[in-house]
């Protein structure tokens, strides 16, 4: 069971002669303000962890697989340390895309070489930086331990 507000949308693949078509049909992408793209070549490095009140966020692994830890923030300013964080692991091979409402902190880990992850927002850059927690990547999930 997923954590309040968090989504994961399956998606699907074709596969003929000409080659495979992975898509998530039921995604609606009409939120979307900017995407980024974020390349782990290694897997002992994890990013996060990063919050946000204000924006949502949709994470589509393209390659490779990859933990993402994610927080509901209970005080921006000094979030308990007893947060209960949920790490979900998504993979290339599935076509899953996991969507976030606002008021979550995320961090992501690769769990293969050159893994990828897709992340689309609902906000513009300038208006995400305004919105911007960080605390350090320890706080909720014991990494050494996700693989």
């Amino acid at each position: 069971m997923m954590a309040d507000g968090i989504e994961r949308i399956d998606g699907a693949s074709f596969a003929d002669a000409r080659g495979v078509l992975t898509y998530v049909n039921a995604l609606d992408l009409a939120p979307v303000r900017r995407f980024y793209l974020i390349r782990q070549s290694e897997t002992d490095q994890v990013r996060g962890w990063n919050g946000h009140r204000q924006e949502r966020k949709w994470f589509y692994c393209i390659r490779g697989a990859f933990a993402i830890g994610l927080v509901a923030i209970d005080d921006w300013r000094y979030p308990s340390l007893a947060l209960s964080a949920e790490v979900i692991r998504v993979c290339a091979e599935q076509g899953q895309v996991i969507c976030v409402p606002a008021g979550y902190a995320n961090a992501v880990k690769a769990l293969a070489p050159e893994s990828e992850l897709l992340v689309f927002s609902d906000r513009t850059l300038e208006e995400s930086k305004q919105d911007s927690f960080r605390w350090e990547v320890s706080r909720w999930v014991d990494w050494e331990t996700v693989k």
